[in-house]
């Protein structure tokens, strides 16, 4: 596909009077184990933040990658650029992986993109709010069964995600 982003298109880290337009287009990055990365895309005219980037270092992966375009700059090669950087980044931290997180829900054009830019989907995740004892009494028996099933490794035990390590987090 052509790159047909508007010149001149500059990606660039956000300025520190940019934080609030940041958070507009990247509102809930992912429970991180550390501090975040962030890219901009900057046209010269209205709205001059076409898109943003985050994501964090791991050992040898950039993960939870986060990407959003504003939805009048789509479809012009801009979700591309930012990802061009990206993967600029983990070659120069010798990151050989870069894995990004969507909800497909709330983001239906992620998944597609992100296929159509060379990711695979490896899996996905569903996220139910309830009251405690609600959960509990659909958990417990849940993890009951796994761990009878003999599916479950021994020493394994189910915990909120941001208790889980962040390594093994980022091999999902």
């Amino acid at each position: 596909m052509p790159d047909t982003a508007p010149e001149p298109l500059r990606i660039r880290p956000p300025r520190a009077d940019e934080g609030a337009a940041v958070r507009m287009l990247l509102p809930d990055p992912p429970v991180g184990f550390g501090s975040r990365e962030y890219l901009l895309a900057v046209v010269p005219e209205p709205p001059f933040i076409a898109g943003a980037v985050s994501f964090q270092y791991g050992h040898d992966a950039l993960f939870g990658v986060r990407l959003r375009v504003v939805r009048t700059r789509r479809r012009a090669g801009i979700g591309r650029r930012l990802l061009d950087a990206v993967r600029e980044q983990a070659a120069a931290h010798r990151c050989p992986n870069i894995l990004a997180t969507a909800n497909e829900l709330r983001e239906p054009d992620a998944r597609p993109f992100l296929t159509a830019a060379g990711f695979t989907a490896v899996q996905r995740l569903t996220v139910v709010e309830s009251t405690i004892a609600a959960a509990r009494d659909a958990v417990v028996p849940l993890a009951a069964r796994v761990r009878a099933s003999g599916r479950m490794p021994a020493g394994a035990r189910i915990v909120p995600l941001a208790q889980a390590p962040a390594d093994q987090v980022a091999r999902l």
